[in-house]
């Protein structure tokens, strides 16, 4: 990657006898709101007043040509706040200019009409068109922006304007102005009501364009070409670039299709078809894009995206590309919209919907591309696949904590399968097969882990609630994760330990159940012999708070109650924990098996014959 970075100040940003900033085509109209140009000015005005430097971010720009002759640079990002800071200089001018042709305007009813004011206009005048246009050459402005903005830009802003009063119509700011004008007149008024208050007018004036073209800096990032302007994006993980991520990619969509004005206009409204139709995604488009890759195209990571996209797209293919990349999005968001939460009761346990929600609640993506080709291209193994596949990452990278690197090869190895051809279990034996995933080692990792995160732990007791039940009532937002034993460890001060840290045996899947939160509220960190009593069954709904609904709750109330009969009651013991924990795990290695029959949303497992016998067999 060959990018050339630089601290300049406004004054050195724009000047230059061959110097131009252009802001592409693709690139979206000039959007800064009222409030944004608002808290600029803020920014600036304090920073000034503070005799402070002023730091305004990062601009990203990219060689045209080969720069032997000319230094043209188009903007890929910093668009906005280049134009912002012109749209300034260009009403610092204009004032400065007005008071040199009438320095009777209202404008400068605070300000006395003297030499040292004019002077002081002159200056301001100079240098802040010194910014704005090449000196002696009338058209050469350093800044042109996006070719719908652009006539009103250089007409209204750039070239020189003679300001009506303050007070006149023309100065208003009406609602169906461009934003443009509009952030123009309301930066004329913050400079009047700011600096052009007092006799001295004209010299804060000048001092303060001074300011913004000497202490103000931008981090100027020069990159040769788009694929290093991608890789720049992409290095710096940074959410808020995700626009100028896909400002790339729109680009070059545009470049191949650009002999067709046509073919360019079907082209962009296709492009923000597809950006609006991955709105509802937790993922951006670039994410998108890298998944859709590496399902129908070959593996790819971030970094090789856009130069695969680069090489791919021609004048031939762009658009039947641009509409395969859509064709996948609704399938894609069967499998990420934000909205795709578990559990859910408009889902049935065990379904297709189902499992879906489930991977999206936990956050799975390294599945992504496999599930993506196989409903491409095989629809039918839909369902076990994604069953499959929920099975093999809860076990190994949930629980296990296994690297997502594991579970990347694993999953390529199936999407391998997939574009040969394979035999449906061909194809699926890298996930059932997978030693990492065997049933003994999900048991004891399941018996012998801590669950930190509530958030896991509630998940794996709804599966077994909702396995229990065959698919019945969906736990909903008033379910708790109760933990017997209580997180507030001096609660239970004679608790037995048995050499191992107390927090070992809190947060064991054999300390935790599901409870309703107001039964949960009532018991707090109560001990044993108290709480035990609230886990009774509810039978009425006069005991919505004081008695459970939940199977695996009021089973530990009968538990205990037949103990009691029996002889002395029997305590919550660290060896009553281990043995609910490693229950618990026997129960969620049939929940999420990894047979081709059987697993989640089934009660049984059948095993084909010939296959090895696991522990929970």
């Amino acid at each position: 990657m060959n990018i050339s970075p630089q601290t300049k100040k406004v004054q050195a940003l724009f000047h230059g006898l061959d110097l131009q900033y252009r802001v592409p085509r693709y690139q979206r109209d000039y959007a800064w709101t009222k409030d944004q140009v608002e808290q600029l000015w803020s920014d600036l005005a304090s920073a000034f007043h503070a005799s402070q430097d002023y730091f305004l971010g990062s601009i990203v720009v990219m060689t045209e040509g080969d720069g032997s002759e000319q230094k043209v640079f188009s903007i890929v990002d910093g668009q906005q706040r280049l134009t912002t800071v012109t749209i300034l200089l260009c009403a610092i001018r204009d004032l400065a200019n007005r008071f040199e042709e009438r320095p009777s305007s209202p404008w400068y009813s605070s300000v006395e009409d003297s030499p040292a004011n004019h002077e002081d206009a002159a200056k301001s005048l100079a240098h802040a068109r010194q910014a704005i246009v090449l000196s002696g050459e009338p058209d050469h402005y350093y800044l042109t922006i996006n070719q719908k903005d652009q006539t009103l830009f250089r007409d209204k802003i750039q070239k020189q304007q003679v300001l009506a009063d303050p007070q006149s119509p023309e100065m208003a700011i009406r609602s169906n102005e461009s934003r443009i004008t509009k952030a123009w007149k309301l930066l004329l008024k913050r400079i009047h009501e700011e600096l052009l208050n007092s006799r001295d007018g004209l010299t804060r004036l000048r001092q303060f364009v001074h300011f913004c073209l000497t202490k103000v800096f931008f981090l100027t990032i020069e990159v040769r070409d788009d694929v290093d302007a991608y890789l720049l994006f992409e290095s710096l993980n940074d959410r808020g670039l995700e626009l100028s991520i896909a400002d790339l990619v729109k680009n070059r969509l545009m470049i191949v299709a650009s002999a067709d004005q046509e073919k360019v206009d079907r082209v962009v409204a296709a492009w923000e078809s597809l950006l609006t139709e991955l709105g509802p995604s937790r993922f951006g488009i670039k994410d998108y894009l890298r998944f859709y890759w590496s399902a129908f195209m070959g593996p790819c990571t971030s970094k090789q995206l856009y130069s695969n996209i680069k090489r791919h797209l021609d004048a031939a293919n762009v658009e039947s590309e641009l509409a395969a990349w859509r064709d996948s999005v609704p399938f894609f968001l069967r499998l990420t919209a934000r909205d795709q939460v578990f559990p859910n009761s408009a889902h049935g346990y065990g379904t297709l919907e189902s499992l879906h929600a489930q991977m999206a609640t936990l956050k799975y993506s390294v599945c992504l591309p496999f599930l993506m080709a196989v409903n491409k291209a095989r629809a039918s193994l839909d369902h076990i696949a994604a069953r499959l596949s929920l099975a093999y990452l809860f076990r190994v990278v949930t629980v296990a904590d296994l690297s997502a690197g594991k579970a990347d090869a694993t999953f390529k190895a199936c999407l391998q399968a997939l574009k040969d051809a394979k035999p449906d279990d061909e194809v699926l034996r890298p996930l059932r097969e997978a030693p990492e995933a065997s049933d003994e080692e999900f048991v004891k990792n399941i018996a012998d882990r801590t669950f930190e995160d509530n958030a896991i732990a509630k998940y794996l007791l709804t599966c077994i609630h909702l396995h229990d039940l065959g698919g019945g009532a969906t736990p909903d937002s008033t379910i708790e994760l109760e933990h017997i034993l209580p997180q507030n460890e001096s609660a239970w001060p004679s608790f037995a330990t048995n050499g191992r840290r107390k927090t070992d045996w809190i947060y064991s899947i054999g300390n935790a159940t599901l409870l309703e939160e107001k039964v949960n509220a009532a018991i707090r960190d109560s001990e044993f012999p108290i709480k035990v009593q609230r886990y009774r069954q509810r039978v009425g709904s006069e005991e919505f708070s004081r008695a459970t609904a939940i199977p695996m709750t009021y089973k530990l109330f009968a538990e205990y109650e037949r103990e009691a009969e029996g002889g002395p009651l029997r305590e919550w013991t660290a060896e009553r924990i281990r043995e609910r924990a490693v229950g618990v795990s026997r129960k969620a290695v049939v929940i999420f098996g990894m047979d081709r029959e059987g697993g989640i949303g089934r009660a049984e497992v059948a095993r084909p014959a010939g296959r090895r016998r696991r522990s929970s067999e």
